[in-house]
């Protein structure tokens, strides 16, 4: 059966650079424990800002309207 790694690490929020420098690091360790699949939640890199869960739903749609 084909091994798939998840992964879950803690972001490094609007830090592009070293965030695609850890996918690489998780993806060539799932490979070494022989996964042939390696899945990133949604937006690992560059990541969301911590302030973007405190907005109020439908904000970012008034926002662009004006």
């Amino acid at each position: 059966m084909p091994k798939i790694a998840v992964v879950r690490q803690t972001p490094m929020l609007l830090d592009r650079n070293a965030m695609i420098a850890k996918a690489v690091d998780a993806v060539t360790g799932a490979a070494a424990e022989g996964a042939i699949l390696v899945v990133f939640p949604e937006a690992f890199v560059p990541g969301y800002p911590a302030w973007i869960w405190r907005l109020r739903p439908g904000y970012d749609s008034e926002c662009w309207i004006h």
